[in-house]
Parts: C-alpha cells; sequence; structure tokens
C-alpha cells in the first residue's frame, strides 16, 4: 500500500530560512499621521525621562538647605545615573 505523502512546499522553507528573528522583532506604531519604529520610541522615551530625572535630582541638591534632603536626593541621582550608564563588560 502506498501512503500519500503531504506536498511541502520549498518555498514555505526557504522563507522560514531566510527569515531572521529580527525581521520578525520588527514592529511599527501606526497613528492618524505618522508611522514610527516601537524600539526607537521606547528608547527616546526612557532616556528623555533619565535624563528629566537627572537634571530635577541636581538642581534639587543644588538648591537643599537640609542635610536630610542632601542625602535623599544624592542617593535617587546615583541610582538614576547608574540605571542610564551601562555597565561595563570584559571581552
Amino acid at each position: 500500500m502506498i501512503c500519500p505523502q503531504k506536498e511541502e512546499s520549498i518555498d514555505d522553507i526557504e522563507l522560514q530560512r531566510t527569515e531572521t528573528p529580527a525581521d520578525r522583532r520588527v514592529m511599527r506604531w501606526h497613528s492618524c499621521c505618522l508611522t514610527c519604529d516601537k524600539d526607537f520610541v521606547e528608547y527616546f522615551v526612557k532616556y528623555v525621562l533619565l535624563a528629566g530625572l537627572i537634571i530635577f535630582f541636581a538642581v534639587e541638591l543644588h538648591l537643599s538647605q537640609k542635610c536630610e534632603s542632601d542625602q535623599l536626593y544624592t542617593g535617587l541621582l546615583t541610582l538614576v545615573i547608574g540605571i542610564a550608564l551601562p555597565s561595563p563588560r570584559i571581552k
């Protein structure tokens, strides 16, 4: 008895081989008047917020008169700077 075999499309196999995870990961956000890359928007918003926090904590450190607030803003400032700067890697 001859069993029928499923026909496999060679084109589909070739597409699976050439398509990389990076191609599938590219995501676009669409609105009424513009199209943005999701990764760029996340990167931009993250670093704008971090820069805003660094500026705010630095100004508050400069204007503060009490030692307690100096300790608070120094700790928060170093935390945000530590988040913003990448950790060194040994290659």
